[in-house]
């Protein structure tokens, strides 16, 4: 089997054992966060702010959500970075824009990134609701979200284009949901 038909059937194998509950449960989380006039937050690192950046795009314009990508502002995510340090990115926001309605969906292939579980905690200590899209072990994020969506691969890549498909899913399956 050459490369291309290794790599494609191992992330179709990925996606084949996530927890279709888990799916199923994250996309009630979402809708009644909305129903209840909340906004949906996201955050992600690297490849995974790029996955935040395009579902908030799918919850606002798709499903009509109140959506925002934290990772939206490069102006105001290196001031912040600059000034209170990489760590403080997300948890700053969060406490200035998130409230007990809010859900914030954090999405983390490794699970530790230290601004993530930051931001996590920070939506905690506001009452806000939390959603993890996770890999690997599922890091302490795991342990700190209210919903979660765990991709059990180590291969980085994998796991993010598995979390791509599952924030299609949940954008096709919530617009198809009554609002």
């Amino acid at each position: 089997m050459g490369y291309a038909a290794k790599y494609l059937q191992e992330v179709a194998e990925l996606l084949v054992h996530v927890d279709a509950e888990e799916v199923e449960a994250a996309r009630r989380f979402l809708l009644q966060a909305s129903k209840d006039g909340g906004q949906i937050f996201v955050i992600g690192n690297g490849g995974s702010a790029a996955t935040a950046a395009h579902f908030t795009c799918d919850l606002y314009k798709r499903c009509g959500f109140r959506a925002r990508s934290l990772t939206a502002s490069m102006p105001l995510f290196s001031a912040l970075g600059n000034d209170l340090g990489y760590e403080h990115v997300f948890a700053w926001q969060v406490a200035k824009e998130m409230g007990p309605q809010d859900c914030l969906v954090a999405i983390s292939a490794s699970g530790n990134s230290p601004n993530i579980l930051e931001a996590l905690s920070k939506a905690k200590d506001v009452g806000g609701k939390t959603l993890g899209l996770v890999g690997f072990d599922g890091g302490k994020l795991i342990q700190m979200v209210d919903r979660r969506i765990w991709v059990r691969s180590d291969f980085i890549e994998q796991v993010e284009d598995a979390h791509g498909v599952i924030c299609h899913l949940l954008a096709c399956y919530l617009r198809e949901s009554d609002q």
